[in-house]
Formats: C-alpha cells, structure tokens, sequence
C-alpha cells in the first residue's frame, strides 16, 4: 500500500518500484483497474506495469523517475514516451483500455563517490555496496528457553582493502547480475547482483583496525590515495542492504 499514491485528479502514482499488485478507485466515473507491476527492481533496470480494467477509463499515470537515473526510458504499448526527465515524476494522461503495458528502464551504471580523506563507495543504480565479508558469528545471550538469540558478528576474512583506480577516475569493475531472483534477494551469500574490483591489502594509517572509542567501528579510511605493496586481489562487493558487517567507503590506489 506504501508503493502507491493516489492524485488530487483521481489517478494514480508509482512512488516506489517493486514485484506488487494495486487495484483502486480511479477517473471522475471512479473505474475499478488493477495494476500489476513485473520488477526485478532495485537489481535490474525494467519493470512493467499492466493494466486490467473491464471498461476504458481515463486517468493520470504519474510514474517516479528517480534523479540518480540519466537515460530513464517509457513505453506505452511498445510506443515511446518523450520528455521523461530524471528527479520527476512523468505524467501519462490518456484513455487506458485492459491490457494495456506501461515498460520502465532506468538504466544502471556503475558510479563512485568520494566521501571522508577521499575515500571512495560504489553505487549502481540507487543501491550503495559494500564488501563481501566472510563472517564468524557467536551467540551471545539467549531468551525464552533458548527460542531468541542475540549474536556477535565478527569479520572472518580480510576487510583492510585499497581499490584500484588505474590511472582513470573510476575502478575498472565487472557487473554480474543473476538470471532469475533469489527468495531473499538481501542476503549476501544469495545477492543477485555482485561487484567484482582489483584492489591490494594496505594498513596504512591503521586501516585494518578498530576505534578504541568505539570497538564496533573501525579507523576511519587513510588518506588517499595510499600507496600499497601488496599483491593485486579480485574482491566482491554486494549490496550494502545485504550485509551485516560492512565496509562501504574504501581507500584507493592509482597505479
């Protein structure tokens, strides 16, 4: 009920993208439609939104075009959308007939951003990643005969990683996207999408270690970008969503 809104005109709003169903009210005759929406959105780039009604009805579509996307593309049974401008909302105001298909792209590039000594994150599309980090649980407390439990997580492989910029502003990254959705898409050892970068182990600057304020955070990323001897490692990111230790901003190398 979250994912959509209804307009002062009597429409209806996508406010936010996902695999869901709407039936509602909508025109000045108050037409009961249904809206499927197919989506394997925020991991890949379409969805389509079909419409049932047993009449013609006319009504507002408005559709969130959100403002991370450059190139975002609408079709209207396989006919091209003009003017459809990131950070809006596109509004198709037409008759609508069952059967009707409403297909979306947001197209994903890969970014980085620069955030604290210059470190860097990845994004693509509107999820951030983070590093896939081996973990080694405990539990800790247990309640209600043992039904409930609280854990402490620890990382149990390398974390301490410097990205490789390759002489260019942005890592040289390799995108794998899988075939068809697992059950519990934000779940790191099932994620659907995975992000495979160069990088090197580097402890400069303490990187590698805990804040002694604060054990349940590390130092802050050194300095970049770093210099680092190490030898050259393939790593894997994953959705940040997917994660519960994170590294998510890192140091950099330029070679």
């Amino acid at each position: 009920r979250n994912m959509w809104m209804a307009t002062a005109d009597t429409g209806l709003a996508v406010a936010a993208y996902g695999p869901n169903t709407v039936t509602a009210k909508v025109g000045k005759q108050r037409t009961l439609v249904t809206i499927d929406q197919k989506t394997d959105y925020p991991f890949t780039r379409a969805s389509t939104l079909t419409i049932h009604t047993e009449n013609t009805v006319n009504f507002p579509l408005e559709l969130r075009i959100p403002s991370w996307c450059e190139e975002p593309t609408v079709l209207v049974n396989k006919e091209p959308v003009t003017n459809v401008t990131a950070g809006t909302y596109h509004r198709i105001e037409r008759v609508w007939s069952g059967g009707d298909v409403v297909q979306i792209s947001f197209p994903m590039p890969v970014k980085i951003s620069h955030w604290i000594n210059d470190s860097v994150a990845v994004t693509r599309g509107p999820l951030v990643f983070s590093l896939l980090i081996e973990e080694e649980k405990t539990s800790t407390q247990s309640f209600l005969d043992d039904q409930f439990h609280t854990h402490e997580i620890r990382p149990a492989s390398a974390w301490s990683y410097a990205i490789l910029l390759a002489g260019s502003p942005t890592p040289s990254i390799e995108t794998t996207v899988a075939k068809t959705m697992p059950a519990q898409p934000f779940k790191a050892a099932d994620a659907p999408v995975r992000l495979q970068l160069k990088a090197v182990k580097t402890d400069l600057g303490g990187w590698g270690t805990y804040r002694e304020d604060f054990p349940a955070r590390v130092v802050e990323p050194p300095q970049s970008p770093v210099e680092a001897t190490g030898n050259v490692e393939t790593i894997t990111l994953v959705p940040y969503g997917s994660t519960e230790i994170r590294i998510t901003q890192f140091p950099w190398v330029k070679k």
